[in-house]
């Protein structure tokens, strides 16, 4: 991922870059009108981005002024203004702040009177506001703080350190002198949460560090002095932060004792707030130049920068160190770029999140006098002291430069904006103009994405965003954040600064709540809150996303003004605009943002509409979404108002919604475009929908019903009825209390409406829902079953929004709870189309009932390495209907966990269920028309389930080894009467040869076993023998029936005729499965050269023949054919291709077996069309003279 970096600075334009991870993307200047030497002294970024850039500027003559220049992030000047003594003199800029509210800076400067020191304000948009002068001479250190109460605190030279303390409106409010005992040059000023004031400095001549307390009136409480203690060398505090237990850390440099060498060491030390020592730190001892220039704290972590030497040559690198609070070493990285005797000087030190940036000169060589060139540059380290990357550019021809004052222009600022956003200062010869010019570059840096963290108990300024030290506001974090970076809000409530006109600054981010909206609030009572709660206005789109919030008392909740973020699982509540103006809950101008599964509820718009929305020139998309109770009080219009915009709402639901127009619309389309799909718009208090001005709303299985002011009216009259739009009451849950769940029962439930679809932005709230497949998690199958067993008071019902398969990848809970409800039906996919699948497991059943009075519905249970569904010994009213329960290891239902329970006389035993006999069957019969009658007994009233336990001839779907079940497909049911009995009759046709399995629910809820499996046998097997030749059949167990040459008839195979009217036939009432064997003699008195032939029905089939115009069996002489009752036994002549139709297609079929290598015919006779034995290009010719020349059927027997 891509940040910025920002680069502000003095320095030649020929960009050379170490890492390709860093590239310029641009570059700016600013140039005084005299073209002459510009420099940079300090440098803010604020909350937005803009750069402010404090320097010096050569506008006439020689003399330099002040100037104060803003960059917009991108590089845009936003404007400069100069401030000058008059005449041609020098003025210096020294130290630039910018207030807390980022809405006004401040800034010193010395005056051409070198005892001028001067405070200025301007505020953010480059208007002066006021100077103050506090006397003293300036120090180019930090020596300029605003305190807790907005009043700015400032330290001066003057013979001592002159500390003052100026109003924000610019009156001196105190002035005194302290430390007069030495020339004290203050180099930086920090105030704790106490309001205590500390200075850093050192003497003017370098041989000691001061360090000042200060209380909030300006009266000195302690200082402590640090000599250098060596007999020569240098020495200085310059830097100075706080720690949580109050303790203040300096850092600088100073001799130890016994050193002799004319260098200070690295010097780092820790102060009570009492002013006593606690620790002291030091880092060198080389005999060569070790400091620190720039330090600061973190997470009571010290981390220090460094100049230190490697070597006794003059070679010179950047530390950095990191320090416990208790001043023990973490860990410490020496900077090296690689070259011999090199100069690496580091200036200050930046951290954000865990970013720490390092500002530097370097230069490939060492010069004491140090007129060499250097490069400028930044190092990036994490806070674990891992590097992480370098940049680097050209820089100034001359460290010391030409001219007095010349060193000050070679601080190096870093200010950061967002990770990698970093600015720079410094000094150049080569410039576009030819002079040295303030340059501000932006550069971007691959880093890692990351989260960061906020909390109610988080620090802006201590935190570092991480989990365990999170920021304190939500802004804050953005701001951190660059594209593709998540923050992070934990639970709570957040206002205030910070927390209000949240401003993603057109970043691709998520902010997003820890644990969703009803934990996480953000609210404000300020009527100055202009924008909202949030405001999406630099161009963000569907990357940049917000989620999981309350945003609430703002006086707009959202404000989107050319932009497309993504707003999801946010409940936008209770915000209001006041009189004559627009949206309360949101406004919308010129952007497509789209909002998912979020509440608008009770937002107000005093005066001008858009209650809930206001969208102008939009093309917002809702998903999902309610809108409840939300208002346009006032004699006003419209609760959502769409102004020459395209909408598009899917799934919503609006419900309870008020206007106080007579006649306007709870939704108003004015020049618009509003497509609503799957929608409800029940009970506002006006009509449903107003268009205006040529504005169109188009619905589409939407539900508009109990609006006051009517449903279908106006511009969506005529649309009722059509498109599957209903008028129809919604059956919410609990419409007063705002719960518009659906009850099972709503004709918005998809099993309920024409569409099939839900209608609405809630599913049922009367019941647990399912709404994934996964095998865990919430809206599983799992989920719901434990939820149902939570309560084991009340009964629950479990109902389904997808279809599909659920792979169990451990065995369910048992039911404990009682009444629990599982309505598989309920499905889009309807019964069977959810599948709970056991085959990933090694033991377990699908179902295990330990409770009583539970109803399982609908479901497809399979594939489990024991029973279906077990039930325990000492429950009962457990309902088992329409499941499909098949292939699993076990029984399909067992009762009392001991395999199949045969049924026993009366049904007198107890047990699970009641141990319920199963049904059993008496007869079943097979009916012309191919369906079949059941006839049984059962318990008296018991509703009776059949299912198909074997599909005749299905090798996929076995037979149970039990013989009881299991159930591959739901055939149907049936009621047996007081006495038990049933006769059921099939309502579609069942392969004959199937076996069949049923089971008995009494009307106490009890479901059996399944019962012993039978067959539907088809009847009768019909076989026609056209004389003169006599019958002999025997089926596939052995039986017989038939007559030999002499007319003799003999009969075992029962019940089945033998009948001889026109032509000798045997009619089989009862077949079974497998092969009859069909015998033929010819008769006695058979004339010589007779022929014969064989026509075999089944169950009312089409007849087939097998035989034509055979010669008669001679005597002693028989002719056999075999025929094999099962379900594709039965052929048509000339139906080659088996489809139970002659066509054209058989005619291609039999050409492409015989000439193009096709599938051979069901059978040769079945394709022998004109059955002469053979199968070739006669047939075909046969079956195209049927077909269309008027020729005889196929086998044409003549009567």
């Amino acid at each position: 991922m891509k940040c910025l970096i920002w680069l502000t600075a003095l320095f030649t334009i020929a960009f050379t870059v170490d890492l390709s991870a860093q590239t310029a993307d641009w570059t700016e200047y600013y140039n005084g009108t005299a073209n002459d030497s510009d420099v940079v002294f300090d440098m803010m970024t604020d909350a937005e981005g803009n750069v402010y850039v404090l320097g010096n500027a050569i506008n006439t003559g020689t003399s330099t002024d002040i100037v104060l220049v803003k960059y917009d992030r991108y590089g845009t000047l936003q404007w400069s203004e100069e401030y000058a003594s008059p005449g041609e003199v020098r003025d210096e800029a020294a130290s630039l702040i910018l207030d807390d509210n980022n809405d006004c800076l401040y800034f010193m400067a010395q005056m051409a009177d070198t005892t001028s020191h001067v405070v200025v304000k301007y505020d953010y948009q480059g208007n002066f506001q006021w100077e103050e002068n506090v006397g003293g001479e300036v120090c180019q250190g930090r020596n300029l703080a605003v305190d807790q109460s907005g009043d700015l605190i400032t330290a001066t030279l003057d013979w001592g350190v002159r500390i003052s303390k100026i109003s924000s409106t610019g009156t001196t409010l105190w002035s005194y002198t302290a430390l007069d005992g030495f020339i004290p040059n203050p180099e930086m000023i920090k105030i704790d949460a106490s309001g205590n004031i500390y200075i850093v400095g050192y003497d003017q001549f370098g041989s000691l560090g001061f360090i000042a307390k200060f209380d909030a009136s300006g009266s000195e409480l302690w200082n402590s002095v640090v000599y250098n203690e060596g007999t020569g060398g240098q020495g200085a505090l310059v830097s100075l932060d706080f720690l949580s237990s109050g303790n203040i850390v300096v850092t600088g440099g100073y001799n130890p004792l016994g050193e002799t060498d004319n260098f200070p060491d690295l010097y780092v030390r820790c102060f009570t707030p009492a002013g006593d020592t606690a620790w002291t730190y030091t880092y060198g001892n080389l005999g060569m130049y070790e400091w620190s220039p720039a330090m600061t704290v973190r997470n009571d972590t010290v981390f220090v920068v460094g100049l230190v030497t490697l070597t006794p040559e003059y070679s010179f690198n950047s530390a950095l160190i990191a320090l416990s609070s208790t001043g023990a070493l973490l860990w410490d990285e020496i900077y090296d770029r690689g070259e011999e005797a090199e100069f690496d000087m580091p200036h200050r030190i930046s951290i954000l999140g865990d970013q720490i940036y390092m500002p530097l000169y370097s230069s490939a060589q060492y010069d004491q006098t140090l007129h060499l060139p250097f490069d400028i540059g930044c190092l990036c380290y994490n806070t674990a002291g891992e590097f992480q990357w370098e940049y680097f550019t050209d820089g100034i021809d001359d460290y010391f430069g030409e001219g007095d004052g010349r060193r000050y222009s070679l601080d190096i600022i870093a200010s950061a904006v967002s990770p990698g956003e970093i600015a720079l200062s410094a000094v150049t010869g080569t410039t576009p103009s030819g002079s040295e010019d303030i340059v501000l570059q932006m550069i971007t840096v691959d880093i890692p994405n990351r989260t960061w963290h906020v909390a109610e108990t988080g620090n802006d300024t201590t935190g570092d965003g991480s989990s365990g030290s999170p920021y304190g506001t939500i802004q804050y974090a953005i701001n951190q954040s660059v594209d593709g970076d998540t923050v992070l809000v934990h639970d709570g409530t957040y206002d205030g600064d910070g927390n209000r006109e949240i401003d993603f600054f057109g970043k691709q981010i998520i902010v997003r709540s820890e644990n969703g909206p009803d934990v996480t609030i953000i609210e404000t009572y300020s009527p100055s809150n202009t924008y909202g709660l949030f405001y999406f206005q630099n161009g963000e789109d569907t990357l940049s996303i917000l989620q999981g919030f309350t945003i609430r008392y703002g006086s707009q909740g959202i404000t989107i003004d050319g932009a497309s973020p993504k707003i999801i699982d946010c409940r936008i509540y209770y915000n209001f605009k006041l009189l004559f103006d627009i949206g309360g809950g949101v406004t919308i101008s010129n952007g497509s943002p789209q909002f998912i599964n979020c509440i608008f509820d009770t937002n107000i718009s005093y005066g001008g509409g858009g209650g809930a929305v206001y969208c102008d020139l939009g093309t917002p998309k809702f998903s999902n979404c309610l809108f409840y109770h939300n208002e346009a009080p006032d004699g006003f219009t419209d609760v959502l108002l769409f102004y020459q915009s395209t909408s598009l709402f899917t799934n919503c639901t609006f419900c309870s919604n008020t206007v106080y127009k007579s006649g306007s619309g709870m939704i108003t389309s004015n020049q618009s475009s509003v497509d609503m799909i799957n929608c409800i718009l029940a009970f506002s208090n006006e009509v449903a929908v107003d268009c205006i001005n040529g504005g169109t709303v188009t619905l589409s299985c939407c539900n508009v019903y109990g609006n006051s002011g009517g449903d279908y009216t106006g511009c969506i009259s005529g649309q009722n009825g059509i498109n599957g739009n209903i008028s129809a009451d919604p059956v919410f849950c609990d419409t007063a209390n705002g719960d518009l769940h659906i009850k099972y029962g709503s004709p918005c439930a998809p099993v309920n409406n024409e569409c099939g679809e839900l209608i609405g932005a809630l599913n049922y709230g009367d019941a647990i829902v399912v709404e994934n497949l996964n095998d865990s998690g919430r809206g599983s199958f799992r989920w719901a079953m434990d939820s149902a067993n939570t309560d084991i008071s009340w009964p629950d019902t479990i109902l389904f929004t997808v279809s599909g398969t659920v792979m169990l990848q451990s065995e369910l809970i048992p039911f404990l709870d009682w009444h629990v409800t599982i309505l598989g039906s309920s499905a889009p996919g309807g019964a069977h189309s959810v599948i709970l699948d056991g085959s990933a497991l090694s033991t377990g059943s699908g179902f295990f009932f330990g409770d009583d009075s539970n109803y399982v519905e609908g479901l497809t249970i399979r594939s489990f390495p024991d029973h279906g569904i077990k039930v325990h010994e000492a429950t009962g009213g457990n309902t088992f209907t329409n499941n499909l329960i098949y292939g699993n290891g076990g029984l399909g239902i067992d009762l009392n966990e001991d395999g199949v329970t045969l049924n026993d006389l009366d049904d007198l035993d107890t047990g699970a269920n009641s141990l319920l006999n199963y049904p059993e069957i008496d007869s079943v019969i097979m009916n012309p028309d191919s369906t079949f009658a059941i006839y049984g007994t059962a318990a008296d009233s018991a509703v009776i389930e059949f299912f198909v336990a074997h599909p005749a001839k299905d090798t996929t779907r076995p037979v149970d080894t039990s013989g009881h079940g299991e159930a591959f497909f739901f055939i149907g049911s049936d009621t047996a009467d007081n006495n038990g009995d049933f006769t059921y009759l099939t309502e579609e046709y069942i392969k004959f040869n199937s076996l069949i399995t049923c089971t008995a629910t009494d009307t106490y809820g009890n479901t059996s076993e399944f019962s012993e499996n039978f067959q539907l046998t088809p009847r009768p097997l019909i076989i026609v023998a056209y004389s003169p030749v006599n019958l002999w059949v025997t089926d596939p167990d052995g039986y017989y029936i038939g007559k030999d040459a002499s007319g003799i008839l003999s009969q075992t195979l029962f019940p089945a005729t033998y009948d001889e009217i026109d032509h000798d036939s045997v009619h089989i009432f009862a077949p079974i499965p497998g092969e009859y064997l069909i015998e033929v003699t010819g008769e006695d008195d058979a004339p010589p050269g007779a022929t014969y032939s064989i026509g075999i029905t089944i169950d009312g089939s089409q007849m087939c023949v097998p035989v034509l115009n055979a010669d008669a069996p001679g005597s002693g002489t028989i002719d056999t054919v075999n025929y094999g009752v099962e379900e594709y036994g039965h052929f048509v002549n000339g139906d080659a291709s088996g489809n139970d139709a002659i066509n054209v297609l058989d005619i291609s079929y039999i050409i492409s077996y015989l000439y193009k290598g096709g599938p051979a015919p069901i059978n040769d006779i079945a394709a022998d069309a004109n059955c002469d034995g053979g199968l070739n290009i006669l047939d075909v010719t046969y079956i195209i003279s049927y077909l269309y020349k008027g020729g005889n059927p196929p086998c044409y027997i003549e009567s």
